[in-house]
């Protein structure tokens, strides 16, 4: 009696955690995996107008790459962000969002940016104040093609300090200063 009490337990509990994981693998697989937004026109990017150079340094880990911390004239703004509807649709939204903006970075070749890192938070406005919310987030805005529009905004994910460095150079950004080979 004992063991059919106990095997009962365990065939129960296998089929209740078999229907969990299926579940979960179903919301997994519905996941919204958009994480990069192409605008032709290019993205503002928040901040940037009047930003004044705060820091620069060379990156060891991606050779030929400055990093420049910039301070933003004014830290609360409006930011036009793309995002998903939800976790399970992967519809993309377009939402103003007051934000407050936590750090501005810029990385460049041979004197030219080809893309920035957003850090920042989102707001709450109630009878016109202000108040940050308890959130992080961080976007890059890449120049694909070297003319100064920085066309596409990408999420990186926090996992493995991806969200640290770019995710790549653009060609055009890796051949900069590099002289035109002779004919």
């Amino acid at each position: 009696m004992r063991f059919a009490t106990v095997a009962g337990i365990i065939f129960a509990f296998g089929a209740s955690f078999s229907s969990a994981q299926q579940l979960a693998d179903r919301n997994r697989s519905a996941t919204c995996g958009i994480s990069e937004f192409v605008r032709k026109e290019g993205w503002t990017i928040p901040g940037l107008l009047g930003a004044k150079v705060k820091q620069r340094s060379h990156l060891t880990n991606l050779p030929g790459t400055f990093l420049t911390k910039l301070e933003p004239i004014e830290p609360e703004v409006t930011f036009t962000e793309m995002r998903c509807v939800s976790v399970e649709r992967a519809e993309p939204e377009v939402k103003d969002l007051p934000i407050k903006i936590l750090n501005l970075w810029s990385f460049d070749m041979g004197g030219s940016a080809y893309a920035y890192r957003l850090e920042y938070s989102e707001e709450a406005v109630e009878n016109g104040k202000r108040a940050e919310l308890a959130s992080f987030s961080v976007v890059f805005f890449y120049d694909l093609d070297g003319s100064g529009q920085f066309t596409l905004m990408k999420h990186q994910t926090m996992k493995g300090g991806g969200w640290l460095i770019p995710a790549f150079v653009p060609e055009w950004a890796k051949n900069r200063g590099t002289p035109a080979p002779e004919k």
